[in-house]
C-alpha cells in the first residue's frame, strides 16, 4: 500500500493511501472473509467479491483427524467476540508439506485463513482468527486440508460467562499408585481428583486447583456439564515436604470446601 504525502496522487486530499490487489484481497481476508477474489479492473478502480466460506470440495483428498483446540494463549476452551481472539488446532492427516493455503479451518462453517501452519510431533498445528459474527454459546470448530472433507467438530465456548454454584470435592487419589487420599511424591507426584458442579466451559484457564495455599497446574480436566462427577489430573511440586496439607477447588469466584490430602 502506497502512502500518498502531497502530489503524487495528483494532489488529492481525499486519498492518502493507494493499496494494489493483493493488499485489498489481504484487507478483506483479515477482516473475517474466508476468500476474497477480484472480479474487475476499471481505470482507476478494482471490484472484489467477499466469501465468508470456503469452496466446497471439488476432488476427493486425505481425511483430517481434528485432536484438540484451545486458546492460543491461555490454552483454554472460552472465547470473547469482544477481544482479539485467536485458536491453536491441532490436527492429523496423510498429506505433506502443507502450507497457509492448504489447511482450510472454520467455526460455525465460517472460514478463515490461517496465521500460521507447522508440522509437531504429532501432526499439525494451524493457528487462526476467531471469525467475526458468531453467536454465543457452544460453537463447532472443523479443519480441512485442501480438497479433503471437514474433520469431526470440535466445540469451543464463545463469549458464555462462567457460572458456578457449588463445587464438591469427591475424591482424592495418587495418580500413580491411587492410593486414596495420599500422594506419593517418590512415584511421580501426580494427583487425580473429582469434583461435581465445575461450570460445563470450565478450562485451564479459569479453575484451579490450589494445595497448601499453592496454586497447581493442572494438565487435564475432563469435559462435561456440571452435574457430572469429573477427572482434574494436576502434579505437585517436589517442593511440598512429607505432611498434610488442605486442598481446594476454585472456578472463577466460587471455591469447594478443603479437603486434606497427605504427601507420603
Amino acid at each position: 500500500m502506497a502512502f500518498y504525502e502531497t502530489n503524487e496522487y495528483g494532489g488529492r486530499t481525499d486519498n492518502w493511501v493507494g493499496p494494489s490487489i493483493p493488499c485489498v484481497s489481504a484487507f478483506c481476508r483479515t477482516a473475517g472473509f474466508a476468500r476474497a477474489e477480484q472480479c474487475g479492473i476499471l481505470e482507476f478502480s478494482a471490484s472484489f467479491a467477499c466469501y465468508r466460506r470456503f469452496r466446497q470440495p471439488s476432488a476427493p483428498e486425505p481425511l483430517t483427524v481434528l485432536q484438540s483446540v484451545c486458546h492460543n494463549l491461555d490454552y483454554g476452551i472460552n472465547f470473547s467476540t469482544q477481544r482479539d481472539d485467536y485458536v491453536t488446532a491441532f490436527f492429523s492427516c496423510e498429506a505433506a508439506n502443507l502450507s497457509i493455503d492448504d489447511v482450510k479451518p472454520e467455526v460455525e462453517g465460517f472460514g478463515v485463513r490461517p496465521l500460521h501452519v507447522a508440522a509437531t510431533e504429532s501432526g499439525w498445528q494451524t493457528n487462526f482468527k476467531l471469525p467475526p459474527g458468531l453467536s454465543a454459546g457452544w460453537n463447532s470448530v472443523t479443519v480441512r486440508v485442501k480438497n479433503g472433507p471437514l474433520s469431526l467438530p470440535m466445540p469451543i465456548a464463545v463469549d458464555i460467562p462462567l457460572e458456578a454454584t457449588e463445587i464438591i470435592i469427591t475424591g482424592l487419589r495418587d495418580g500413580t499408585r491411587w492410593t486414596e487420599g495420599q500422594i506419593d511424591q517418590a512415584a511421580g507426584g501426580v494427583l487425580t481428583l473429582w469434583a461435581m458442579g465445575l461450570p460445563e466451559n470450565a478450562d485451564r484457564a479459569n479453575t484451579w486447583v490450589v494445595m497448601g495455599g499453592q496454586y497447581l497446574p493442572f494438565f487435564f480436566l475432563e469435559p462435561g456439564p456440571a452435574a457430572q462427577n469429573r477427572q482434574l489430573n494436576v502434579r505437585v511440586p517436589a517442593a511440598f515436604g512429607l505432611g498434610q496439607y488442605q486442598i481446594f477447588v476454585q472456578a472463577g469466584t466460587v471455591r469447594s470446601a478443603p479437603r486434606v490430602i497427605s504427601v507420603v
